[in-house]
């Protein structure tokens, strides 16, 4: 029942990816990356995405959350894929289950665009912890 709906990735001999992100990081092609929770790109740290690379995401973090990766105002990510390698975001259930909409959190990129917003701090829905970009 699980994996016919979408539950549990598939069996994905990987790099597990939880936590933020502070300092510089490279995300290499040679195992897919698996992101498991919302992992924050911080202010001053680059993450760095190899050509070819593969990243997966689960779909839950196991507390109701979709896993995402967020880059902080002030952080940068350097992503360069070609056309014969392609840097590939998905979800990691199994194959058979794609494509399907809604299966990880996505990539969220803060910055310093003006936003419309009546509270406070504007705030991305979804979101665990403190995204700084706002």
């Amino acid at each position: 029942w699980l994996d016919d709906n979408a539950k549990t990735p598939a069996n994905v001999n990987g790099i597990v990816t939880c936590g933020d992100i502070e300092t510089n990081t490279v995300w290499t092609n040679d195992r897919p990356i698996l992101i498991t929770c919302q992992i924050f790109v911080r202010s001053g740290a680059t993450l760095f995405i190899q050509e070819g690379a593969i990243i997966q995401a689960y779909a839950d973090d196991g507390e109701g959350s979709a896993p995402a990766l967020i880059v902080d105002r002030g952080a940068r990510i350097v992503a360069d894929g070609t056309e014969q390698q392609p840097i590939t975001f998905t979800s990691a259930v199994s194959a058979r289950n794609l494509p399907q909409r809604g299966l990880w959190g996505g990539i969220i990129i803060t910055g310093k665009a003006p936003v419309d917003s009546q509270s406070a701090a504007p705030q991305v829905e979804g979101l665990r912890g403190d995204a700084e970009g706002f």
